[in-house]
């Protein structure tokens, strides 16, 4: 079985997301707490910027799949970007050719009915929580 994670990995694999989220340009204002991936920037540099923060921050207490996913889904809602995130990865062909098979709801309809379900949460403003404290570690704060 294939998680939904693994495919945010592929296309930021495909992305050369490493590369882009280790530009010197990007450690220098993330070293100055400066967000580059807000609004004023592409879906694709936000998209990429943001599944950098979230392998990173949680990696280091190794967290599972599941949680990874739901940070991305979180963060995507917080900065009213998942839907546009979502359709960037959904309608890559090599992801398509790669997770999907040519008979797939995805495939065929490029999960358009998906996509107009979800524009309903657009009209909410969302403060989601994306990092969840450890439980072994009482003095971490998020």
């Amino acid at each position: 079985m294939v998680h939904a994670w693994d495919i945010i990995l592929k296309f930021y694999s495909l992305k050369m997301g490493h590369e882009y989220n280790a530009a010197p340009a990007r450690k220098l204002s993330q070293s100055f707490g400066l967000d580059l991936s807000g609004s004023s920037s592409g879906n694709k540099q936000s998209l990429l910027a943001t599944i950098g923060q979230i392998i990173g921050s949680h990696s280091q207490y190794k967290r599972s799949a599941d949680a990874k996913f739901k940070a991305f889904i979180c963060s995507g809602l917080n900065k009213q970007k998942l839907i546009h995130w979502l359709r960037l990865i959904l309608r890559n062909q090599t992801i398509l050719e790669t997770f999907y098979s040519p008979w797939s709801y995805v495939s065929k309809t490029g999960f358009d009915d998906g996509f107009k379900t979800l524009e309903r949460l657009n009209m909410f403003v969302f403060d989601l929580q994306v990092i969840r404290a450890s439980p072994n570690l009482k003095t971490q704060r998020v």
